[in-house]
């Protein structure tokens, strides 16, 4: 279920209600909260990719496959389920070795059924080996390379794509960012926002006053807090990379 606090008009309220919002007569610019949202999920896309799983029908002669997910950054896994009961056709079933026969008989001895057995598994790891592949960019296009001999039943591949600070965009938008995250989100984009405030005051010398001067401010320490506050919320995203989860059928 997608999240209603990631949008624009929310994230700069939290910004500027955390820099002093009207209490100080410098303030950041829209397009100031904007570059910092920006930034910010450019760490968060770096530790906390999104992650999801489509399918393909390969073909034994395509060797070749466009893969057009949004904010794709490329695929991480692949999965092929080929066993399958070809019960009209036993000849050419991959797992006939495995099915139909049994690896021991009265009679045998332990010697023989140990090499039975384990021709059993030599057949079983040939039979299930899984095919060649590679994915890869090629001028602004990610292609993945299978190389198969038996087309298999089912083919699905793991992929990580780039989230977009944009609630709009479906479906890699920012309101599909899972919530736990969505106080990571705004947090640091407070605090890179602190630091682009601080530089800000630093450029214009100080806060005007009503009276046409200015009064100083620690410009300075506005832009350490804030780089303090980045610095600990990237060691706090990183503990956070998720493992890949695991394909189904």
């Amino acid at each position: 279920m997608p999240n209603s606090d990631l949008t624009r008009a929310n994230i700069r309220d939290e910004v500027r209600t955390e820099l002093g919002g009207s209490a100080v007569e410098v303030e950041l610019a829209d397009k100031d909260i904007d570059k910092a949202l920006k930034d910010t999920f450019r760490v968060y896309n770096r530790f906390r990719p999104g992650q999801g799983f489509s399918a393909i029908v390969p073909t034994t002669v395509q060797k070749k496959y466009a893969i057009t997910e949004p904010g794709l950054i490329g695929v991480v896994d692949m999965q092929f389920i080929t066993d399958r009961l070809v019960l009209t056709d036993v000849a050419n079933d991959p797992f006939f070795l495995q099915r139909y026969v049994d690896p021991y008989f009265a009679g045998d001895t332990w010697g023989v059924f140990d090499l039975r057995r384990q021709y059993h598994e030599d057949i079983k790891r040939l039979a299930s080996a899984e095919p060649e592949w590679r994915g890869q960019w090629e001028g602004g296009t990610y292609y993945l390379y299978i190389d198969i001999d038996y087309p298999p039943d089912k083919v699905s591949y793991r992929y990580t794509f780039k989230w977009e600070p944009d609630e709009t965009v479906v479906p890699n938008g920012m309101q599909n960012i899972p919530e736990d995250d969505v106080g990571w989100i705004m947090d640091y984009t407070a605090a890179r926002s602190k630091v682009i405030l601080g530089r800000v005051r630093g450029k214009f010398g100080g806060i005007p006053t009503p009276d046409g001067g200015s009064s100083d401010v620690d410009y300075d320490a506005l832009i350490q807090e804030g780089k303090e506050s980045m610095q600990e919320l990237t060691d706090e995203i990183k503990r956070r990379v998720r493992p890949l989860f695991p394909l189904t059928e």
